[in-house]
């Protein structure tokens, strides 16, 4: 038997994940209904509005647009607006604030199972509210992939708050493989109060489908890692079959050189 022995400490992150994805324990995206439910709706308060009840009442849509812009995205090198490719509304995340503290540990916690579901270990990642974002009916977002907006960013959470709505398929792809999230509670999987979420690594391709009635009301929160070396990417399946299929000629041993030395 041969002996390789390389030095993956650089790519340990991608070399973890292209492992998980042979054993089925690492996703690309992970979504559905949290596990975490609140017992009580969230208090949210936005500057120039002020406190808003949820599900949205039909007048504070427009009070919510008086204090939004029109959701611009990346074109190149340039940001644009275009509600062709884009038409949605955006609120900055230092002009929304979650009261309640239950809502505060729930995020925490959602992160958790979100993290957990795309192979990777929880106490390594930290989420930052990026900005709220709300569709009316006809809002969408064509087929696109995030940009890195904060060092350490490695992927996208978005946290449903309970609100009323129908259509806005959310899909995310990679790799040749497709996931449809349905998030407007027409799926008979819990109520439409319920809160659901999507994780996906940040350069997977994802977008919205065109809202058919009412209004979407989203957390969106930037995943960072904070581990050693890079940050994790989405398991590549060609990579990974390849590397499974050599591991299981046992004709390769491999080592991972470590910087302690331990005592034998």
């Amino acid at each position: 038997m041969n002996s390789e022995f390389v030095d993956l400490f650089p790519a340990a992150a991608r070399f973890a994940a292209d492992l998980k994805y042979i054993a089925g324990d690492c996703e690309y995206c992970a979504g559905g209904i949290s596990k975490w439910q609140p017992y009580n709706l969230p208090v949210l308060e936005i500057e120039g509005v002020g406190t808003v009840s949820l599900p949205l009442l039909g007048d504070q849509v427009q009070r919510l647009k008086d204090v939004a812009i029109q959701s611009p995205y990346g074109q190149g090198s340039e940001t644009v607006v275009d509600t062709s490719v884009r038409n949605s509304f955006q609120i900055d995340a230092s002009k929304v604030n979650f009261a309640h503290r239950g809502w505060q540990s729930g995020f925490t916690a959602i992160t958790r199972e979100a993290v957990q579901n795309l192979g990777i270990q929880p106490e390594l990642v930290s989420s930052e509210l990026y900005k709220l974002l709300f569709y009316e009916e006809g809002g969408h977002f064509k087929l696109h992939r995030d940009s890195e907006k904060v060092k350490g960013m490695f992927a996208t959470l978005v946290v449903q708050l309970p609100t009323t709505f129908t259509g806005g398929e959310y899909t995310v792809r990679h790799a040749g493989q497709e996931r449809i999230f349905q998030l407007d509670g027409t799926d008979g999987k819990g109520s439409r109060s319920a809160i659901r979420y999507i994780a996906h690594y940040s350069d997977c391709e994802h977008s919205v489908a065109p809202l058919t009635s009412g209004c979407r009301l989203a957390a969106v929160f930037h995943l960072r890692w904070s581990g050693d070396g890079a940050p994790p990417h989405p398991p590549s399946k060609t990579t990974a079959m390849s590397l499974a299929a050599r591991m299981r000629t046992l004709d390769t041993c491999y080592g991972v050189l470590l910087e302690h030395a331990y005592t034998p």
